[in-house]
């Protein structure tokens, strides 16, 4: 299945991709996200968590889109 791109004025959404690791990294790695997510949100998190968090979300089209 292909997984739509919307793009607006001020944002744009997309699949994930595995070269978005580093930048998950950057933006996950906080204890403030890790104290206020449920089953264990690593802390810190590491390039590994990215990676596995990414290829779990890529190898996963059959339930992340909704549709009506």
């Amino acid at each position: 299945m292909q997984l739509p791109t919307i793009q607006r004025e001020q944002y744009l959404l997309r699949p994930w991709h595995p070269d978005d690791a580093m930048s998950l990294v950057k933006h996950a790695n906080s204890l403030n996200i890790a104290r206020n997510l449920r089953d264990a949100f690593p802390y810190p998190y590491l390039l590994q968590d990215a990676k596995k968090w990414l290829k779990m979300v890529g190898d996963n089209r059959d339930d992340i889109i909704c549709t009506a």
